[in-house]
């Protein structure tokens, strides 16, 4: 149901995120992979995704800007609307992210976001004690994976 939901969406209501690499301890290596240009990659699917009927705002000119735009904070997603979201997961999947990442309501580097996509840099690794599923989407499925 939630396929047909989203194939229904118009592109441009369609919510997106990219997550780029970070490596914990690791000054400069944001976005690095190796033997690939991660920036200029999601610098190329912004435009394609824009090109493709997707609301994508704000695409800076560089890969480095757009570096610069990520570590420094300047995205986010809005409290209402990341609040709006979460009302449509299921309660497993809430109180797994909650237990994972915490409460949203004690969260407070929330700000605006584009409208369509947001790239943004991935949480980093070992931030989840091991006790908890390294996916609480996963978890929420009941056998290792989301496709039910």
């Amino acid at each position: 149901a939630a396929f047909i939901r989203l194939q229904e969406t118009a592109r441009a209501e369609r919510k997106l995120a990219i997550l780029m690499p970070d490596y914990p301890s690791a000054p400069g290596r944001t976005g690095y992979a190796v033997g690939l240009d991660v920036p200029s990659s999601v610098l190329a699917m912004l435009h394609d995704l824009r090109g493709q009927g997707y609301d994508v705002e704000g695409i800076p000119e560089t890969p480095r800007e757009l570096l610069g735009m990520l570590e420094t904070g300047e995205h986010g997603l809005a409290l209402q609307d990341y609040m709006a979201f979460s009302n449509e997961l299921p309660t497993a999947a809430i109180v797994a992210i909650e237990a994972a990442w915490g409460k949203v309501e004690d969260e407070t580097g929330l700000r605006e976001a584009p409208p369509s996509v947001l790239p943004d840099i991935s949480p980093s690794r070992g931030e989840i004690a091991l006790s908890l599923p390294v996916s609480p989407i996963s978890n929420v499925a009941g056998e290792g994976g989301a496709s039910k």
